[in-house]
């Protein structure tokens, strides 16, 4: 008897032909589930990536700082969107601070009297949203605040770099598939002029290091 009789005969016994079943129908389920798994790895992979690509990007962007003396001091700012869809939810608080310059921020950002906040139930891409923030002190024998004024005193110490400004930032943000995302920012202010004979201040680094944004 030849092997292919053999072979026949062994699949035409019942029993045989029941295992050599079962056996194809087991690796016909591993074969689906692994197909089903990859197609739902890849499906998973896809949505990510088109979400990445389409999600709110929220960025912090300064632009100047008015020193002018007998004027407020102030620090302009844009808040932009430089995704492709809307922001949600966005909310920013930032502080400005005069500092020594071997002080490093204190980056507290607790205390509302002398923090700045915004709020933006929507923010589109490419609509910029442009902002200021002052260093604030008392008002003498009030509870207000009020922006500090760039005095002659205070201006010398600037242009002799004996201080520094740090402006602290802090925003959330939702975008339109539900994640949250947040960033932190510093911005150091000091003069630079002549530019060869400048150090930064101490606080730079920290003030650099500051700087974090989520990995959503």
């Amino acid at each position: 008897m030849g092997w292919r009789a053999k072979t026949w005969q062994f699949v035409v016994v019942p029993e045989h032909s029941n295992a050599i079943v079962a056996i194809f129908s087991g690796l016909l389920f591993i074969a689906t589930t692994v197909y089903a798994v990859f197609a739902g790895l890849q499906w998973y992979i896809t949505r990510e990536a088109m979400q990445r690509d389409q999600r709110a990007l929220v960025v912090i962007r300064s632009i100047s700082t008015d020193l002018d003396i007998n004027k407020a001091i102030v620090h302009n700012f844009v808040i932009e969107n430089t995704g492709r869809t809307p922001a949600r939810n966005v909310h920013a608080v930032f502080r400005m601070e005069i500092l020594n310059y071997t002080d490093d921020p204190s980056f507290d950002l607790s205390n509302r009297a002398d923090v700045g906040s915004a709020r933006g139930a929507l923010v589109v891409p490419n609509d910029p949203i442009t902002s200021g923030i002052s260093p604030l002190s008392k008002v003498p024998g009030t509870e207000l605040v009020q922006g500090r004024i760039m005095t002659d005193d205070l201006h010398k110490k600037y242009i002799e770099n004996k201080i520094w400004l740090a402006v602290v930032f802090r925003m959330s943000y939702q975008d339109i598939f539900g994640t949250h995302h947040w960033l932190d920012r510093c911005q150091s202010v000091f003069n630079m002029e002549p530019a060869s004979l400048v150090s930064s201040p101490s606080g730079a680094a920290a003030c650099t290091d500051y700087n974090k944004t989520d990995e959503n």
